[in-house]
């Protein structure tokens, strides 16, 4: 049995999450700001959060997210997941 102590924050980030009950989108990462009326894209990395972007559709808003999403898997050899 591994030792949890030795789990690093990297490991521990990049874990498989499951999406919130109460998410309109359907999709980690992306929300609906019901003020604006527009789909707000962020990611958290390292527990910081990075706004990637705001945007009219979900289409432009997973394009976004996925795009984002492909560049940190190539360039920190994350694990997140992309959406279809």
């Amino acid at each position: 049995m591994e030792d949890k102590s030795t789990q690093t924050i990297f490991e521990f980030e990049n874990k498989e999450r499951i999406t919130n009950c109460n998410n309109k989108s359907g999709y980690n990462g992306i929300r609906w700001h019901k003020r604006d009326r527009k789909w707000y894209v962020e990611i958290t990395y390292c527990y910081k959060k990075i706004h990637i972007g705001v945007f009219s559709t979900i289409d432009e808003a997973k394009e976004a997210y996925n795009n984002f999403v492909k560049n940190m898997n190539e360039k920190y050899n994350c694990r997140y997941k992309i959406h279809n």
